[in-house]
């Protein structure tokens, strides 16, 4: 018996030994942490913004269920316009593993969608992360000195304002519409409505 018992433990001790690191977590594990992450944002941010691409997060979690990711899924798209003038574009993915390499934005009216690459820094942060979420993001900012600011200031509605995410240069997923505050307020009801 005591052969058996050792062998059970040896066994069961072999995950650990051979990098069942936290890594290495399911994708239910890690989705169920993402869940836990969006419902915590809810609940320590009062602002806006946060409360907005939390619960874009949370309830596009929920919808997924238990189904492993094939390709990414855009769950939410947020631009700001800060006080100080300065625009900050949010877009949050689900995916089983970041492979997103960059954002491709399209503005109203606008010929020529423009291509945000994802920097090192927020892909290492997304490979970070990927070892306890399945939510992994970009954020990109303009002041005025950018080309993007002078549109951006110009626009009165977000019906065309859309976003869809790359992989080695081509699209990965659907247009997705980008919710847009400024002001003090959401340009559009449909950021309001979701």
């Amino acid at each position: 018996m005591k052969i058996t018992t050792t062998f059970i433990v040896a066994i069961v001790g072999l995950p650990l030994l051979f990098g069942c690191s936290p890594a290495r977590q399911s994708f239910e594990t890690r989705r169920d942490v993402a869940i836990q992450s969006a419902k915590d944002g809810l609940v320590t941010f009062t602002n806006v913004v946060p409360t907005k691409y939390n619960k874009d997060n949370l309830s596009a979690l929920i919808s997924i269920g238990d189904g492993i990711i094939k390709t990414p899924l855009v769950s939410s798209a947020v631009l700001v316009r800060r006080s100080g003038a300065t625009y900050i574009f949010f877009v949050f993915w689900i995916e089983n593993y970041p492979s997103v390499s960059a954002i491709e934005l399209k503005l109203n009216n606008q010929i020529q969608p423009i291509i945000i690459p994802t920097d090192a820094s927020q892909t290492k942060l997304n490979e970070k992360d990927a070892e306890t979420s399945i939510v992994f993001s970009s954020e990109h900012t303009w002041d005025k000195t950018s080309e993007l600011w002078k549109g951006l200031e110009e626009m009165t509605n977000t019906n065309e304002l859309v976003v869809r995410l790359l992989s080695a240069n081509k699209p990965v997923t659907d247009w997705y519409a980008v919710d847009f505050y400024r002001d003090h307020k959401w340009i559009t009801n449909a950021a309001i409505d979701k």
